[in-house]
């Protein structure tokens, strides 16, 4: 682990989820180890639980200790990025159903598509894929391309025309973006990985525009805040599946440390996998 990283994060857990690997790592006392979960994926901290989605699971972890508690099935969401409601439920970027979904036991409800798609769809047609809630509530969703089409998210996507979308106006703030994920909120601003060219970006509410406050060397997903940084994860670029995209699909995987300020990349820690899903901060590792 690099020294700026290790002192940034004091006594918390770093957690990187990792779908290539099936696995969670978490970082500790200059200690890193890794749970198993089939298709790792998003990555919340609520007031109670640590909460985990696979494709079709959601897997709960005690915060004060680590311990799993419970897994959730949530059958054909293809969860993406989840986040915290206010009462403990998980909101979860239901990708085939081009919504956000809630689930906790005894809960699994839509409680959001995106403009202009039939609702209650589930045949892909705007890939839903990252969310930022503000007070327990959805407020910012990418996607990676609006389309009221089976699949038509595809060809959006292509021709960059991802968005970022206000969930509580239904207003879309952003336009013509590639393959954007991970909308992060920092002092009012929302900062978003345009992954396809391997940008962070950052966009502040009235602007008509974002600007790109680095351009790394790979494929850009998982953003987290650790005090005057910005941590996000690198990941080899997906050239097979999509061969607009124009990131190394030989890149070094691992976490760039940005620093807020200035936007300049501070330190680099590689990791050993192919691709990281979602990165986030927690009291204790998961166990």
């Amino acid at each position: 682990m690099g020294a700026i990283l290790s002192q940034a994060l004091g006594t918390n857990a770093l957690l990187v989820s990792s779908h290539s690997e099936n696995k969670v790592f978490s970082y500790k006392a200059d200690t890193w180890s890794s749970v198993d979960i089939d298709n790792a994926r998003g990555l919340a901290v609520g007031r109670q639980y640590v909460a985990v989605a696979s494709h079709t699971s959601l897997y709960f972890y005690d915060k004060a200790t680590g311990n799993r508690v419970a897994v959730l099935d949530v059958p054909s969401t293809d969860s993406h990025e989840i986040g915290f409601a206010a009462d403990d439920s998980v909101i979860a970027c239901a990708s085939y159903q081009s919504a956000l979904t809630r689930h906790a036991f005894g809960v699994n409800e839509v409680v959001w598509t995106v403009p202009g798609v039939t609702a209650g769809t589930s045949d892909a047609r705007s890939w839903v894929n990252g969310i930022a809630t503000v007070n327990g509530l959805p407020k910012y969703v990418t996607a990676l391309g609006i389309s009221d089409v089976s699949q038509g998210w595809r060809d959006e996507a292509k021709a960059e025309r991802g968005a970022l979308i206000d969930a509580q106006t239904n207003q879309v703030v952003l336009h013509n973006l590639f393959f954007p994920h991970s909308p992060t909120i920092v002092a009012g601003a929302v900062y978003f990985a345009n992954s396809g060219h391997g940008q962070l970006c950052k966009w502040t509410p009235g602007d008509t525009a974002a600007t790109v406050v680095a351009t790394l060397s790979g494929w850009t997903r998982g953003i987290v805040q650790v005090g005057d940084y910005l941590l996000v994860g690198i990941s080899q670029g997906r050239m097979t599946a999509f061969p607009e995209i124009t990131t190394d699909p030989l890149a070094q995987p691992g976490i760039a440390v940005i620093e807020l300020a200035t936007g300049t990349q501070v330190e680099f820690v590689p990791m050993d996998v192919r691709e990281i899903f979602d990165i986030n901060l927690a009291a204790e590792r998961l166990n």
